[in-house]
Protein backbone atom coordinates (compact mmCIF):
# COMPACT_ATOMS: atom_id res chain seq x y z
CA UNK A 1 0.00 0.00 0.00
CA UNK A 2 1.10 3.41 -0.88
CA UNK A 3 -0.72 6.95 -0.06
CA UNK A 4 0.35 10.47 -1.10
CA UNK A 5 -1.07 13.48 0.70
CA UNK A 6 -0.56 17.26 -0.09
CA UNK A 7 -2.09 20.03 1.24
CA UNK A 8 -2.35 23.89 1.04
CA UNK A 9 -3.37 25.66 4.15
CA UNK A 10 -3.50 29.23 4.77
CA UNK A 11 -5.08 31.88 7.11
CA UNK A 12 -4.22 31.41 11.14
CA UNK A 13 -2.75 34.59 11.30
CA UNK A 14 -2.21 36.12 14.99
CA UNK A 15 -2.91 39.43 15.55
CA UNK A 16 -0.96 42.21 18.23
CA UNK A 17 -2.84 40.61 21.31
CA UNK A 18 -2.36 37.15 20.06
CA UNK A 19 -5.47 36.24 18.71
CA UNK A 20 -5.43 33.35 15.98
CA UNK A 21 -8.03 33.96 13.11
CA UNK A 22 -9.59 31.20 11.38
CA UNK A 23 -7.07 28.76 9.42
CA UNK A 24 -8.09 26.64 5.90
CA UNK A 25 -6.87 23.47 4.66
CA UNK A 26 -7.54 22.14 0.98
CA UNK A 27 -5.91 18.56 0.80
CA UNK A 28 -5.82 16.31 -1.49
CA UNK A 29 -4.89 11.86 -0.85
CA UNK A 30 -4.09 9.20 -3.57
CA UNK A 31 -3.70 5.93 -1.86
CA UNK A 32 -2.77 2.49 -3.89
CA UNK A 33 -3.20 -1.00 -2.45
CA UNK A 34 -2.76 -4.29 -4.05
CA UNK A 35 -3.65 -7.52 -2.25
CA UNK A 36 -3.43 -11.38 -3.93
CA UNK A 37 -5.37 -13.84 -2.17
CA UNK A 38 -4.46 -17.54 -2.77
CA UNK A 39 -6.76 -20.78 -1.32
CA UNK A 40 -6.40 -24.37 -1.96
CA UNK A 41 -7.49 -27.41 -0.09
CA UNK A 42 -6.28 -30.71 -1.53
CA UNK A 43 -8.69 -34.15 -2.07
CA UNK A 44 -10.21 -34.48 1.60
CA UNK A 45 -8.35 -37.00 3.96
CA UNK A 46 -10.64 -39.26 6.05
CA UNK A 47 -11.03 -36.34 8.42
CA UNK A 48 -12.12 -34.08 6.34
CA UNK A 49 -14.54 -36.28 4.31
CA UNK A 50 -17.65 -35.61 6.88
CA UNK A 51 -17.68 -31.79 6.75
CA UNK A 52 -16.96 -31.84 2.54
CA UNK A 53 -20.08 -34.22 2.23
CA UNK A 54 -22.49 -32.11 4.00
CA UNK A 55 -21.13 -29.08 1.86
CA UNK A 56 -20.37 -30.92 -1.54
CA UNK A 57 -20.53 -28.02 -2.81
CA UNK A 58 -16.99 -26.43 -1.45
CA UNK A 59 -15.94 -29.57 -3.20
CA UNK A 60 -16.64 -29.39 -7.12
CA UNK A 61 -13.42 -30.64 -8.45
CA UNK A 62 -11.55 -34.34 -7.48
CA UNK A 63 -8.50 -32.44 -7.20
CA UNK A 64 -8.93 -29.98 -4.24
CA UNK A 65 -10.92 -26.67 -3.51
CA UNK A 66 -9.09 -23.74 -5.03
CA UNK A 67 -9.72 -20.02 -5.48
CA UNK A 68 -7.69 -16.93 -6.29
CA UNK A 69 -8.41 -13.10 -6.37
CA UNK A 70 -6.30 -10.51 -7.12
CA UNK A 71 -7.33 -7.31 -5.93
CA UNK A 72 -6.10 -3.32 -6.93
CA UNK A 73 -7.71 -0.13 -5.53
CA UNK A 74 -6.96 3.45 -6.37
CA UNK A 75 -8.69 5.71 -4.12
CA UNK A 76 -8.38 9.78 -4.36
CA UNK A 77 -9.62 11.97 -1.72
CA UNK A 78 -10.52 15.97 -2.23
CA UNK A 79 -11.05 17.93 1.08
CA UNK A 80 -11.52 21.31 1.94
CA UNK A 81 -11.61 22.11 5.87
CA UNK A 82 -11.63 25.18 8.35
CA UNK A 83 -10.49 25.71 11.59
CA UNK A 84 -10.08 27.04 14.60
CA UNK A 85 -6.74 27.63 16.77
CA UNK A 86 -6.20 28.92 20.47
CA UNK A 87 -2.92 29.26 22.48
CA UNK A 88 -3.06 27.56 26.06
CA UNK A 89 -0.36 26.26 28.74
CA UNK A 90 2.80 27.27 29.70
CA UNK A 91 4.11 26.10 26.02
CA UNK A 92 1.72 28.40 23.84
CA UNK A 93 0.98 24.94 21.93
CA UNK A 94 -2.00 25.53 19.58
CA UNK A 95 -5.45 23.49 20.02
CA UNK A 96 -7.91 23.35 17.58
CA UNK A 97 -11.29 24.56 19.25
CA UNK A 98 -13.54 23.56 16.42
CA UNK A 99 -13.21 21.30 12.89
CA UNK A 100 -15.16 22.03 9.51
CA UNK A 101 -14.36 19.49 6.94
CA UNK A 102 -15.92 18.71 3.62
CA UNK A 103 -14.80 16.25 1.20
CA UNK A 104 -15.23 13.93 -1.85
CA UNK A 105 -13.73 10.65 -1.91
CA UNK A 106 -13.52 8.10 -5.24
CA UNK A 107 -12.27 4.54 -5.21
CA UNK A 108 -11.36 2.82 -8.31
CA UNK A 109 -11.27 -1.04 -7.49
CA UNK A 110 -10.05 -4.32 -9.95
CA UNK A 111 -11.35 -7.44 -9.40
CA UNK A 112 -9.06 -10.46 -10.98
CA UNK A 113 -10.61 -14.08 -9.77
CA UNK A 114 -10.34 -17.14 -11.94
CA UNK A 115 -13.74 -17.27 -13.66
CA UNK A 116 -14.53 -13.70 -13.61
CA UNK A 117 -12.98 -10.07 -13.76
CA UNK A 118 -14.82 -6.67 -12.44
CA UNK A 119 -14.49 -3.14 -11.93
CA UNK A 120 -16.41 -1.32 -9.08
CA UNK A 121 -16.62 2.44 -9.00
CA UNK A 122 -17.28 4.29 -5.29
CA UNK A 123 -17.91 7.92 -5.08
CA UNK A 124 -18.56 9.21 -1.40
CA UNK A 125 -19.27 12.55 0.08
CA UNK A 126 -17.58 13.00 3.42
CA UNK A 127 -18.35 15.62 6.39
CA UNK A 128 -16.24 15.89 9.95
CA UNK A 129 -17.30 18.24 12.32
CA UNK A 130 -15.26 18.56 15.42
CA UNK A 131 -16.32 20.90 18.28
CA UNK A 132 -14.38 21.70 21.87
CA UNK A 133 -17.36 22.11 24.03
CA UNK A 134 -15.22 23.10 27.67
CA UNK A 135 -11.74 22.55 28.00
CA UNK A 136 -13.24 19.09 29.57
CA UNK A 137 -15.31 17.97 27.00
CA UNK A 138 -14.65 17.42 23.31
CA UNK A 139 -17.28 16.60 20.57
CA UNK A 140 -16.40 14.53 17.34
CA UNK A 141 -18.39 13.76 14.58
CA UNK A 142 -17.77 12.38 10.92
CA UNK A 143 -20.41 11.16 7.92
CA UNK A 144 -20.55 9.87 4.16
CA UNK A 145 -23.21 9.85 2.03
CA UNK A 146 -22.51 7.38 -0.92
CA UNK A 147 -22.93 8.32 -4.56
CA UNK A 148 -22.70 5.96 -8.28
CA UNK A 149 -22.66 2.66 -7.45
CA UNK A 150 -23.22 3.30 -3.49
CA UNK A 151 -26.16 5.24 -3.84
CA UNK A 152 -27.79 5.53 -0.78
CA UNK A 153 -25.17 4.13 1.48
CA UNK A 154 -24.25 5.93 4.54
CA UNK A 155 -22.23 6.74 7.81
CA UNK A 156 -22.82 8.86 10.69
CA UNK A 157 -20.99 8.46 13.96
CA UNK A 158 -20.35 10.75 16.89
CA UNK A 159 -17.76 10.63 19.59
CA UNK A 160 -18.24 12.60 22.75
CA UNK A 161 -14.72 12.68 25.09
CA UNK A 162 -15.09 14.13 28.53
CA UNK A 163 -12.25 14.94 31.06
CA UNK A 164 -13.75 14.27 34.68
CA UNK A 165 -9.88 15.41 35.90
CA UNK A 166 -9.11 13.08 39.38
CA UNK A 167 -12.57 10.97 38.60
CA UNK A 168 -11.06 9.68 35.16
CA UNK A 169 -12.53 9.78 31.77
CA UNK A 170 -15.83 9.19 30.24
CA UNK A 171 -16.05 8.50 26.29
CA UNK A 172 -19.60 8.00 24.30
CA UNK A 173 -19.87 6.86 20.90
CA UNK A 174 -22.28 6.26 18.48
CA UNK A 175 -22.74 4.76 15.26
CA UNK A 176 -25.74 4.31 12.64
CA UNK A 177 -25.08 3.24 8.93
CA UNK A 178 -26.46 2.00 5.68
CA UNK A 179 -24.80 -0.29 3.59
CA UNK A 180 -25.11 -2.86 0.69
CA UNK A 181 -23.95 -6.25 0.88
CA UNK A 182 -20.14 -7.25 0.22
CA UNK A 183 -18.61 -9.11 -2.81
CA UNK A 184 -18.35 -12.53 -0.72
CA UNK A 185 -22.61 -12.45 0.00
CA UNK A 186 -23.40 -11.91 -3.63
CA UNK A 187 -21.20 -14.10 -4.84
CA UNK A 188 -18.33 -16.46 -4.52
CA UNK A 189 -16.14 -18.47 -7.04
CA UNK A 190 -14.12 -21.49 -6.03
CA UNK A 191 -12.39 -23.61 -8.52
CA UNK A 192 -14.02 -21.60 -11.51
CA UNK A 193 -17.24 -22.41 -10.01
CA UNK A 194 -19.99 -20.05 -9.20
CA UNK A 195 -21.22 -21.10 -5.66
CA UNK A 196 -23.61 -18.91 -5.26
CA UNK A 197 -24.79 -15.21 -6.75
CA UNK A 198 -27.41 -13.59 -4.32
CA UNK A 199 -28.53 -10.55 -5.66
CA UNK A 200 -31.52 -9.77 -4.16
CA UNK A 201 -29.95 -9.11 -0.54
CA UNK A 202 -31.66 -5.70 1.52
CA UNK A 203 -29.02 -3.13 2.61
CA UNK A 204 -28.32 -3.37 6.29
CA UNK A 205 -29.16 -1.36 8.25
CA UNK A 206 -26.87 -1.22 11.57
CA UNK A 207 -27.03 1.00 14.99
CA UNK A 208 -23.87 0.82 17.53
CA UNK A 209 -24.02 3.00 20.99
CA UNK A 210 -21.12 2.44 23.33
CA UNK A 211 -20.05 4.56 26.95
CA UNK A 212 -16.65 3.72 28.75
CA UNK A 213 -15.09 5.13 31.77
CA UNK A 214 -11.53 5.10 32.82
CA UNK A 215 -10.05 5.61 35.78
CA UNK A 216 -5.92 5.81 34.94
CA UNK A 217 -4.91 5.88 38.23
CA UNK A 218 -6.22 2.77 39.52
CA UNK A 219 -6.20 1.29 36.28
CA UNK A 220 -9.76 0.58 35.95
CA UNK A 221 -12.10 0.53 32.85
CA UNK A 222 -15.21 -0.63 32.08
CA UNK A 223 -17.76 -0.13 29.06
CA UNK A 224 -20.73 -1.24 27.48
CA UNK A 225 -22.38 -1.61 24.30
CA UNK A 226 -25.57 -1.80 22.39
CA UNK A 227 -25.84 -3.42 18.88
CA UNK A 228 -29.25 -3.27 16.49
CA UNK A 229 -28.56 -5.41 12.99
CA UNK A 230 -31.51 -5.31 10.91
CA UNK A 231 -31.28 -7.39 7.34
CA UNK A 232 -28.08 -8.77 8.79
CA UNK A 233 -26.60 -11.24 6.40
Amino acid sequence: ELRYTQYYQFGGQQDSIGRQSRSYTLTHQIMWQSDTYKFFAESPTTADSSFFNNLPNLLPDARGSRFFLDYQKVENSFRIATFQSEKFGQNKAKDQKDLLEFGLTHSYHSLSMEALDSTINNLFVTGKWNLKLRETARLETYGHFGLWKNAGDYQLKGTLSIDLKKWGDLRLEAINQLYKPNLIQTSFITSQIKLWDNNNFDRTLESNLKASYALPKLGFEASGAYHLINNFI
